[in-house]
């Protein structure tokens, strides 16, 4: 079943959305598009900017049906470690919300929260926690349902980057993600146990402002000289002091992260608008002291899908991870739509799916009733003709319609009730008598039981001299040779045995081989 997700990024400069198409056998990018928000002559843009610009983008993406998952910015999110015992990792949501309580700077009633777990011990479980207040997922919520939008997941988007990079094996090592947005940067380390984020208030937009001051022109002209000249010349000069103070906070972010038993970050993953900006990979590796490269979103597990519209890949690498959110476990994602703001649409999908489910339940027990019952007629009809043939045919024969099959063998057969229906003696008994009746002072072998209907074979080896004990020497049987024993002995069950053959006996070393026939009633 082939499935859309669309990932929008709400962006305070521009509106990214992504929309993959997943199936069976994989995903695909099938549209990145983008749409400017309106913003003051300072580049400054409002909430309900970003929101609008959003509901046209969504409009233009005419794609109803799709799930679509966005993020709120990190500074409106608090992220803690909290640790836990063992013990009360089933009420894991209780104690979080107790934890929380001392950590937030507001009541924790008023907040909606999610969590991770991130490392387990034999005493105790630590796990990533992120809160948010209430109001400010509602009024995200509300603004952007009044946009037809209403996205089936809101998570922090510090926290998007390595869940999605790591799933389709991008992140296989600790590496640094530094996103550089119009008015925030994202800087997360990923790929390794211990996940560090933060979102430093300073991005592309503070650059444009320094040149438009120092230049003493409008912030528009400021943002020209940006994209323009980058990090060369004059504008470098002047652009590498401001984003020293960047460098520094990302440089302050990775210490902090060793600091926590983290592993150190083998290289900086570039993305964001400004990353395209001249000389800043070569920039911030001499300033990091790490390799910087610009990354380029590939599309599920799959090959690398070029963008429509000449768009730069690396500005929409947070809408790629927040539409890749569809394929990583639940596990591993932050939702905020929690609580009274759960996402009705999960609700409805699994409503629609049930009354699906029974309705092909009920189509195919329909289908089978009816099977049954036509069956059941041809069958019945086909009976009906056999019927009155037999009773024609039993009129001719007996004299008499029946069915019966009693009354019909009576009539056909009328000796067969007087005769036994299992024989008096069968094979077994035959055996137990043979056991019973050769007796103890003749040491036989049997080689060969044949037990047929009338007909008993016995091939067997015998001592050539009786084993009598002391005292049996008068005995009348003591001149009698051992085959001769045999033969008298079963001669002596006459219920069964009539009559008796002994064609051939030979000495094989000091004993006798005989064959012995019997003409047997039984069985």
């Amino acid at each position: 079943m082939t499935q859309h997700f669309i990932g929008i990024d709400l962006g305070s400069h521009a509106v990214k959305a992504i929309v993959v198409k997943q199936g069976f056998r994989g995903g695909e990018i099938i549209r990145f598009d983008t749409e400017p928000v309106n913003q003051d002559e300072n580049g400054i843009s409002m909430d309900s900017d970003v929101v609008q610009a959003a509901g046209r983008l969504y409009s233009r993406l005419n794609l109803t049906d799709a799930s679509v998952f966005c993020a709120l910015s990190g500074e409106s999110v608090s992220v803690h470690h909290i640790t836990i015992p063992l013990s009360a990792i089933k009420r894991a949501s209780d104690v979080l919300s107790f934890e929380l309580d001392d950590l937030l700077p507001y009541d924790v009633d008023d907040a909606v929260f999610d969590f991770m777990e991130l490392s387990r011990s034999q005493h105790d479980v630590t796990y990533l926690v992120a809160a948010v207040p209430s109001k400010r997922i509602s009024a995200l919520l509300s603004n952007l349902q009044a946009q037809n939008i209403d996205p089936a997941e809101v998570s922090v988007a510090p926290l998007c980057y390595a869940p999605y990079l790591e799933e389709i094996d991008v992140v296989k090592e600790p590496v640094a993600i530094v996103d550089i947005g119009h008015q925030r940067t994202n800087v997360v380390v990923a790929g390794d146990s211990q996940i560090t984020t933060r979102t430093i208030l300073r991005g592309g937009r503070e650059l444009s402002l320094l040149l438009a001051t120092a230049g003493k022109a409008d912030y528009t002209k400021g943002a020209e000289f940006k994209e323009r000249e980058g990090l060369t010349g004059r504008v470098g000069e002047v652009l590498k002091d401001s984003l020293g103070n960047l460098v520094r906070e990302i440089q302050q972010t990775l210490t902090g992260h060793l600091a926590n038993g983290g592993a150190g970050a083998q290289k900086v993953i570039l993305c964001g608008g400004t990353a395209r900006m001249n000389e800043i990979v070569p920039f911030l590796s001499q300033s990091l002291g790490l390799p910087v490269e610009i990354y380029t979103p590939p599309v599920f597990k799959e090959k690398v899908q070029p963008f429509e519209s000449g768009l730069s890949a690396e500005f929409g690498v947070l809408a790629m991870c927040l539409a890749g959110m569809g394929v990583v476990p639940k596990s591993k994602r932050f939702n905020f739509r929690r609580g009274e703001f759960t996402f009705k649409g999960d609700t409805e999908a699994v409503r629609q799916k049930i009354l699906i489910a029974v309705m092909c339940f009920l189509s195919i027990v329909g289908a089978w009733v009816f099977s049954s019952v036509s069956r059941y007629m041809a069958v019945s009809a086909q009976a009906d003709i056999v019927k009155a043939q037999l009773e024609d045919e039993t009129l001719r024969v007996l004299g008499e319609k029946t069915v019966s099959r009693v009354t019909i063998e009576k009539k056909m057969n009328p000796d067969a009730a007087a005769k036994a229906p299992f024989p008096k003696k069968d094979a077994y008994d035959i055996v137990i008598e043979l056991s019973k009746r050769i007796p103890d002072s003749v040491v036989h072998d049997v080689d060969e039981l044949d037990i047929k209907p009338r007909h008993v074979k016995i091939r067997g080896l015998v001592d050539s001299e009786l084993k009598l004990l002391v005292g049996e020497m008068d005995d009348e049987n003591a001149d009698l040779s051992p085959t001769d024993l045999i033969k008298k002995k079963l001669g002596e069950f006459e219920e069964c045995f009539v009559a008796f053959k002994l064609p051939r006996v030979r000495t094989v070393d000091t004993r006798q081989e005989y064959t012995m026939e019997i003409e047997s009633t039984c069985p």
